[in-house]
């Protein structure tokens, strides 16, 4: 299925059937990882969840991350196999629950990696406290989503349950322990202003005019992050705040 090939994309072997959109596909996906490492302290030990084919572990590489350990976890047994398979050199690979991370003891981490992941669960705040328990002191959170102003109901993608607002993520994660220290946006949809409509009436495929001309590529990557309340995906950091009582939550 289409769909899901595209929840699973590994960066360095883009499906056939997206060669059409290949400059704009994987600018999607380095500009999460490039934003990751920006933000993550060298020497840390890191967790992502969600890895899917685990070819983020090498691209934190490829972008200059530093940092000490690497674990992907996802929920797919044939990702993690081929994750092994592919990128063991590069860090660890289990199958796990988002939703649970029995496997991992409380103050692990020092980061935690979420890239459009938390749309996929279907108890998101467990997730969330899921991860402040596995987190270090001061740890941080690193998420992306879907921007429910884009995609909203409109949706269908069977394997979502919920999009968020810029505004929603923020208040769920603040709910679960944590502060937000940086947000930033993933690529101006031209679909907010309706610009896609008028430009399929004319017949132009405007996602394949961004991705075959580098200038216009690049100025929707940079609208995205000096807009991100209408960007295509949002992106966020969060710090586990000290004191918070998560506890309450395991009773």
């Amino acid at each position: 299925m289409k769909t899901e090939t595209v929840e699973r994309m590994d960066y360095y072997h883009i499906p056939q059937e997206f060669n059409k959109y290949i400059n704009l596909e994987k600018k999607l996906i380095y500009s999460r990882y490039k934003f990751a490492v920006e933000n993550i302290s060298n020497g840390s030990d890191l967790l992502e969840i969600g890895c899917g084919y685990g070819s983020g572990s090498k691209l934190l590489n490829d972008t200059g991350g530093k940092h000490k350990s690497y674990i992907g976890i996802d929920l797919s047994q044939d990702s993690i196999s081929a994750a092994n398979d592919e990128y063991s050199e590069f860090g660890k690979f289990f199958e796990s629950d988002a939703e649970t991370l029995p496997v991992f003891q409380k103050d692990t981490f020092d980061n935690v990696i979420s890239f459009e992941n938390i749309e996929h669960l279907k108890n998101p705040r467990k997730s969330l406290i899921e991860i402040f328990r596995v987190l270090k002191s001061g740890g941080l959170l690193i998420l992306s989503t879907p921007n429910r102003r884009n995609w909203g109901l409109a949706d269908k993608n069977p394997f979502h349950y919920r999009h968020f607002s810029w505004c929603q993520i923020i208040a769920e994660a603040e709910e679960c322990g944590f502060d937000l220290v940086k947000s930033s946006g993933i690529y101006f949809s031209p679909s907010n202003f309706r610009l896609a409509v008028i430009f399929s009436v004319l017949g132009i495929d405007i996602k394949k005019l961004i991705n075959d001309v580098p200038t216009l590529l690049n100025l929707f990557f940079f609208l995205g992050r000096l807009f991100p309340k209408r960007a295509r995906l949002l992106l966020f950091v969060f710090k586990k705040r000290d004191g918070f009582p998560i506890e309450k939550y395991y009773q």
